[in-house]
């Protein structure tokens, strides 16, 4: 950066001018506030993180964790946890931090019976852009788990049992 003396014409004062704003719209969007939706889990009844298969017929729960990054001005945020595309849950936060911090948050209701097959959790921070972000572009993250068929006993009599009909 050069030193400009102080200019007597227009193209000096319209330079100086356009310097101002270049530098005043840098510094504004380095120190701009950034929601970041860091990581989605499932937890279970004692808080363990799942990261592998769910077990059928279990219960589960929703974990996200938000990093929070120049935020000097923004109280409040919505955020949302979808269960294979579909919302279940949006979640109002009063408290959100001033600076730079992050946030764990557990949704224990609704929870999750795990069925058979493919399922994907997905959590959105900022849900409808309130917060103006020098980033937008990272306020959702996924994550997928499979749980197996459960296992179907059938409980034969044994031969020699005598079977009886209700008629």
């Amino acid at each position: 950066l050069h030193i400009i003396k102080r200019g007597h014409n227009l193209y000096d004062r319209c330079y100086v001018a356009l310097l101002f704003c270049v530098l005043f719209i840098t510094a504004r969007i380095c120190s701009a506030v950034d929601l970041v939706a860091q990581s989605v889990s499932l937890i279970d009844a004692s808080y363990n993180d799942i990261t592998e298969h769910l077990t059928h017929g279990e219960t589960y729960y929703f974990k996200g964790v938000i990093q929070v990054s120049n935020n000097d001005q923004y109280d409040t945020l919505w955020v949302q946890w979808k269960l294979d595309g579909t919302p279940i849950n949006n979640e109002y936060i009063f408290d959100l931090f001033h600076g730079n911090g992050t946030y764990s948050l557990l949704d224990m209701v609704p929870s999750f019976i795990a069925t058979a097959g493919e399922h994907t959790v997905t959590f959105v921070v900022d849900i409808w852009n309130n917060v103006p972000e020098s980033n937008e572009s990272n306020n959702t993250v996924s994550r997928s788990y499979h749980v197996a068929k459960a296992d179907q006993t059938i409980d034969f009599p044994a031969i020699g049992d005598k079977l009886t009909t209700d008629a």
